[in-house]
Order: C-alpha cells, then structure tokens, then sequence
C-alpha cells in the first residue's frame, strides 16, 4: 500500500512539474482597424523564454544554440459597429444576407420599435472573415462608429493544453497500475486517483473547447437605427447662406417632429383628457352654484334688515 501511495504521489509531482514548464510568456498583442485580420490570425507565436532541458545541456557544453519553439498566435477578435438606416427592412435583409455569405450565425438577435426601430446583434463569423465582414457591413449601412481590437490568449492557451497532456498521460500511467493492483484498499486508492483525474481532463477539456471557439469565430456586435435622415457626413465648410438655409430646414424638421411627438401623445392620453375634462366642467358648476347662492343670500340681507319687526 505504502509503494503505491509513493508512486501517486511521484507521478502527481512530476506531471504537476511538466505542465508547469510548459507554460509561456507573451506580450499582449491588440488589433487595430487599419491592420489586415487574417494575416495577424495566421501570424506565429514564439515561445521564445521557454527552453527545454536538452537546449540547455548541448548550449551548455558548445553545442547547437536553444531553438524557440515556434506555436501558432491565438487571438480573439472583436468588433463593434454602430449603423444608421432609412430602409430599415432592406437593411436587416442585407444583414441576413451578409451573415450567410460569410458563414455566420447570429447569436443573440432583437429588434425594438418605438417610433423607430432599433436593432442590436451579435454575430459570430469565422476569423478569415472577420476584416471583410466588417467591411461590408459598414457599406450595407451609414457607418457612424467602428472598434476592432483583438485579445491574445496564446498563454493560456497554451499552459491548458499542456496542463490537458500531462493529466491525460497521468491517466494512463494510473491504468496501469489499476491493472497490476493486487488488493482491494489499492484499488479503491488508484480509482479515487483515476476519478479526479479525468475530472481534471474534462474540465481542461471544456476550456480548451471554449477557447477554440472563441477564436475560431470573431464577435461583431451590431446596433442599427432607423431614421428619417443619414447623419451628415464631413464636407467643405458651408457659406453663411448655406448654414442659414440648413438651420431654417432644421428648425422646421424639428417642428415637424414635435407635432408628431404631440400626436403620438395625444393618441395614447386622450381618454385621460376626457377624464380631466368632465371633471373639469363639474367644477366649475359647481363653483359657479355656490357663487349664485351666495350673491343671493347677500342681496337678500338688506331686505330682511328693513322689515318693521326688525326696527
């Protein structure tokens, strides 16, 4: 019992030991609007504070000098756009289309309408479509905002795939020693090891899956608004004719807007109007019935303080 307790313990040590070496150092690297996405999704990882121990021992006796080892940069790519339209229909038709032609999907999907509409998505798209997705999307709409940045996860990664191969290989090594136990206490022992292990491989799993995904499809988030005019885009500098002809337009779209803004209200307020009007009207009756008897009772005192029985 005591011999197979030293040998968990052993290779539990020594597999800990060889995950954690596998682990590398990266600087963070961040992607810009103006860069290419495909080729910085394809562009190599260098593992370049990592050395082996054979590196170490030739280096160290004259021999060939440590080579990196060269591993594939993993980043997640993210995007945000924010589009304006005046066909709103069109549009969210073109989207779909775009979607499809890149082989997309959406995963988060919702449209408001309150006066205008509104529409915000998520769509994942794979990473070599990633840069002409976001292009295109801004020329299917008027493009008022844009923000691409890519995130580098090689690191970790990396250190969870390595830290997945060696709880795979202590896996095996514990179902061989399953194989050659000989005494029950052993045995539950070695299957109590064996559980936690796979435990630990499909947690490892689980993540690397996530991973993969995450960088196997970019992220792109969309908020599209309806109006009723593109916002302006950058021109020459306007005459004062010119900006008082454009505040004169302003003014009366904005009156227009406002009387539709009152008509909207005035649709949905106009039983409580009703109400506050009839409350109205009995007020003033009965204001003016008090007043009328008031005035009565005050022409009537004089009369009263005349009669001969008073004098």
């Amino acid at each position: 019992m005591k011999k197979i307790i030293t040998t968990l313990l052993a290779l539990t040590l020594t597999l800990t030991l060889a995950g954690c070496g596998g682990s590398a150092s990266a600087g963070n690297s961040f992607y810009k609007a103006d860069q290419a996405a495909p080729a910085k999704a394809s562009e190599a990882y260098w593992e370049g504070d990592y050395v082996t121990n054979e590196s170490v021992t030739s280096t160290a006796y004259g021999g060939a000098e440590a080579v990196p080892t060269r591993r594939e940069a993993k980043l997640i790519y993210t995007a945000e756009l924010e589009l304006e339209t005046t066909a709103f229909d069109d549009a969210i038709a073109a989207l779909d289309d775009l979607v499809a032609e890149s082989k997309g999907y959406y995963e988060e999907r919702s449209i408001r309408q309150s006066g205008y509409r509104y529409g915000s998505f998520t769509v994942r798209v794979p990473a070599a479509e990633y840069d002409d997705f976001c292009r295109q999307a801004g020329e299917v709409c008027h493009l008022l905002y844009a923000n691409s940045s890519a995130q580098d996860i090689s690191d970790s990664y990396y250190d969870t795939d390595s830290r997945l191969q060696s709880a795979r290989a202590k896996l095996a090594r514990l179902q061989e020693l399953l194989a050659k136990a000989e005494n029950m206490q052993d045995i539950i022992t070695i299957e109590s090891a064996i559980s936690d292990t796979q435990w630990q491989i499909d947690n490892l799993s689980g993540t690397l899956r996530d991973y993969d995904s995450l960088v196997d499809y970019s992220t792109v988030r969309i908020d599209l608004r309806e109006v009723y005019q593109l916002s302006d885009a950058a021109q020459a500098p306007l005459t004062f004719g010119q900006k008082l002809a454009n505040a004169f337009a302003s003014g009366l779209r904005n009156v227009g807007s406002a009387a539709e803004d009152f008509a909207m209200w005035l649709a949905y307020s106009w039983v409580w109007l009703l109400l506050l009007a009839a409350a109205a009207v009995v007020i003033v009756r009965i204001v003016r019935r008090r007043g009328f008897h008031l005035r009565k009772k005050k022409k009537a005192a004089p009369e009263t303080a005349e009669t001969p029985e008073n004098k």
